[in-house]
């Protein structure tokens, strides 16, 4: 993503690419070039198993006979203690689930001039009540948690 600062006249102030480098960790342009990874550590020499495509990280996996969430690990190795890393993954799901715990208390407008009332809460509080569970309600649970981050 570019993110670039421009000034009442239109000059540009400030202008920075940030990108994904995945498990919700986002460098700027500048930390990649520098090699620090994204808990700030610097960036090791090599890493065990390297991919820049979804296809190639499935193709490591088949030749490595690792799971995804496996090889990332072993990557992240690479970067950082695993307590570290399990640290940082754990801050980032503390983020999430307060994020859905917000979208199901909050109520009225969803903010925008669209005037687009929140589902979320009453969404929630059905399912809460709901009896049996069955494929369609493991669906409606999904639903209820993408309204409760909008």
């Amino acid at each position: 993503m570019r993110f670039t600062a421009v000034s009442e006249d239109g000059a540009v102030l400030h202008r920075a690419d940030f990108y994904s480098v995945g498990g919700g960790f986002v460098l700027a342009g500048s930390e990649l070039d520098s090699g620090v990874s994204a808990g700030g550590a610097a960036a090791p020499a090599e890493i065990p198993h390297p991919f820049r495509s979804a296809d190639e990280l499935l193709q490591r996996c088949r030749d490595a006979g690792l799971e995804i969430h496996e090889l990332v690990r072993a990557n992240e190795r690479a970067w950082r203690a695993e307590s570290e890393t399990t640290a940082l993954l754990l801050e980032i799901w503390t983020v999430m689930q307060a994020c859905i715990q917000r979208g199901f208390e909050a109520e009225g407008l969803l903010p925008g001039s669209l005037r687009v009332r929140r589902r979320a809460p009453r969404l929630f509080r059905q399912l809460q009540e709901g009896g049996a569970v069955g494929s369609m309600q493991i669906m409606d649970w999904v639903n209820a948690f993408a309204l409760a981050v909008n």
